[in-house]
């Protein structure tokens, strides 16, 4: 506080009296005059502002906690579940792997149920950074990410989240500390194979890893999942009496066994087939077989008989990546109705029917709900429909979110059998390829903003790079690994990102370390665009994020050097780099200087205070 009152007071001679408050000071004043706390409740005091703050993530949790609670009532403690229990108690970290359709979330549910009775506090995570938002020392928590990786692909973007100081991430765990992943077996492998995961974390893909899998469920714990299901379903008296005979032996040994059928089965399958079959047991094992041998049919029964209205909400949420806020989907929604408002419902009245089925709410700010799949197999399903109905894929071209490009701009090579190239969305026809460049160049690049630009070419470099450790040449573009819909993305994107538009758009709300990457991703893949190009907005940028003490600013100047060092060196005085060392060695100094007074070894509150102060300098 003396430091600041003094430059404060070094920066206008007129100023004689200056009071700095902390947040401690504040909350004092507000504890010694309640009055003030009632006149404006919104306050209610400084200790809930990181609360109000992260809203979000504090009520997304919570209703990951109620989710969890419907979840578990069908829950059986299977041996997957029991080996992630141990894992959690002996080294707090675990990753729930597995086919779809399997139980991962249920998995993870129960073990959040059963963290919070130990009184730990569970959070439902997205990112990394709100591992960090959520993070207290003096709290038991459980971090949750479902699908860490990607849903039904791999997103490098992604990945690259929560690889990035994933040592760190590591070294913040503890025995009131633990992380959950979930991830696809396959989506896990190609993150193992295309990062430092595995070098950095050696037993990630080993002991690390639990399999939720029905290779590794007993024949008494499937009929475990069947009964609890036809428990909580209170199921009729002619359906229970069929699963008390040998139905329960059948269904439990069928080859295609999974808990999402079984899920499916008891709430609705298993009492239509009995109506439809007027209880014979015969005829109803007949339609539960044709049912356990082809389960997505079910799906697509569902979907192809729903209305016009609900198929649109759903092609417009897979169109954005699986998930979109409601009020965005709203917007999409009206915005596609207008030319034929009279063969749609209300945006109201199709959600509605929606919900339940095929989608889901969540909440997601204030006001704002997130609305996602049901089920991931929805995904899978439409990503079968778009390749198979032109109306279906028309209308999902015609929606594309600008992240979600590379969901039908990957490779044909296959690195990871079973992988996400195998999940891709081949677009072959050129009407279709026309309609999409159409919808790229006239609506999505005009619009683009630079975090959702940087997640397109971060997927698109880590395609190119998968598997070789070659410098890109322009002969890439003659490999029939790559089909002609990644190529016109990339020529249409790339030379966007270079444009004096793209950077009007985006000057003034998007931080410096974003445009670092942007520059260090577009290096290797300009000499791969079919015409020539270079950023032009080069000096604008440097003057706008010039700041010589920032590593990341001179990461910056290191980044548009390698593509374009004549205009680098025009608008910047490379010496002025000694400033930033300098600064730098500075703060080390004055890091190691402290240590001389604190007790860093034994005492809590002098170790986390310099840890706070100074956990920006490996970085």
């Amino acid at each position: 506080k003396d430091d600041l009152h003094a430059l404060i007071r070094s920066t206008n001679e007129d100023i004689e009296q200056v009071a700095v408050l902390g947040e401690a000071d504040l909350q004092e004043l507000l504890d010694g005059h309640p009055k003030v706390v009632s006149a404006f409740p919104q306050i209610l005091g400084l200790s809930q502002l990181r609360e109000l703050v992260e809203w979000g993530l504090h009520r997304r949790s919570l209703e990951y906690l109620l989710a969890a609670q419907a979840e578990i009532a069908t829950f059986v403690a299977t041996s997957p579940y029991l080996s992630a229990i141990e894992l959690l108690h002996k080294q707090h970290f675990c990753v729930l792997s597995g086919p779809p359709k399997m139980g991962k979330t249920c998995t993870a549910y129960a073990l959040a149920a059963s963290f919070s009775a130990l009184s730990y506090e569970v959070y439902d995570l997205r990112n990394q950074r709100d591992f960090y938002d959520a993070y207290r020392d003096d709290a038991k928590q459980l971090f949750i990410c479902d699908d860490v990786f990607g849903d039904i692909s791999m997103h490098a973007a992604q990945r690259d989240d929560w690889t990035r100081g994933f040592l760190r991430l590591m070294g913040s765990l503890g025995r009131d500390h633990k992380l959950v992943w979930t991830a696809r077996e396959y989506i896990l492998k190609e993150a193992l194979a295309s990062s430092r995961l595995k070098e950095e974390r050696p037993s990630l893909a080993t002991t690390d890893t639990v399999t939720v899998a029905v290779d590794h469920l007993s024949r008494l714990e499937k009929a475990m999942i069947l009964y609890n299901h036809a428990r909580v379903a209170d199921l009729p008296t002619d359906v229970r009496d069929y699963l008390r005979g040998k139905a329960c032996i059948t269904i439990t040994d069928h080859p295609n066994y999974s808990p999402e059928s079984i899920r499916q089965l008891c709430t609705g399958r298993l009492v239509s087939f009995s109506h439809t079959a007027g209880g014979d047991p015969k005829t109803i094992e007949t339609q539960v077989h044709a049912f356990l041998s082809a389960p997505g049919d079910a799906w697509k029964t569902a979907y192809l008989a729903a209305s016009e209205g609900e198929r649109l909400l759903c092609t417009e949420v897979m169109a954005a990546g699986g998930a979109i806020q409601l009020s965005q989907l709203r917007r999409r929604y009206e915005r596609a109705i207008l030319g034929a408002p009279d063969a749609y419902q209300s945006f109201d009245t199709s959600l509605a029917s929606a919900q339940g089925t095929f989608l889901r709410r969540k909440p997601f700010l204030p006001g704002d709900d997130f609305v996602q799949f049901y089920h991931p197999s929805m995904r899978d399903l439409l990503s079968e429909l778009i390749q198979t109905d032109k109306a279906t894929r028309v209308a999902y071209l015609k929606q594309l979110a600008l992240k979600e490009l590379t969901a039908i701009a990957r490779p044909m090579l296959a690195s990871v059998p079973g992988g996400s190239e195998e999940h891709r969305i081949a677009i072959t026809e050129s009407s279709d390829i026309d309609l999409l460049q159409d919808h790229i160049k006239e609506t999505l690049l005009p619009t683009a903003e630079l975090p959702d630009a940087l997640t397109v070419i971060t997927d698109l470099h880590a395609a190119l790079t998968q598997g070789t450790a070659k410098p890109l040449t322009r002969s890439a573009r003659e490999s029939s690994d790559f089909g002609k819909v990644f190529w016109m993305v990339l020529n249409s994107v790339v030379p966007y990102l270079c444009s004096k538009q793209f950077w009007q758009k985006n000057s003034d709300i998007a931080a410096v370390v974003y445009w670092r990457r942007l520059f260090e991703t577009l290096r290797p893949l300009l000499p791969l665009a079919s015409l020539p190009t270079t950023p032009e907005y080069v000096p604008e940028l440097l003057r706008r994020w010039k700041s010589d003490s920032s590593v990341d600013y001179w990461g910056l100047v290191s980044a548009v050097h390698g593509i374009v060092p004549t205009v680098v060196e025009q608008c910047v005085d490379l010496w002025d780099r000694e400033t930033c060392r300098a600064h730098l060695a500075a703060v080390v100094e004055q890091a190691i200087s402290e240590t001389g007074s604190l007790d860093l070894a034994n005492d809590y509150s002098d170790s986390q205070y310099w840890h706070d102060e100074y956990r920006s300098i490996p970085d």
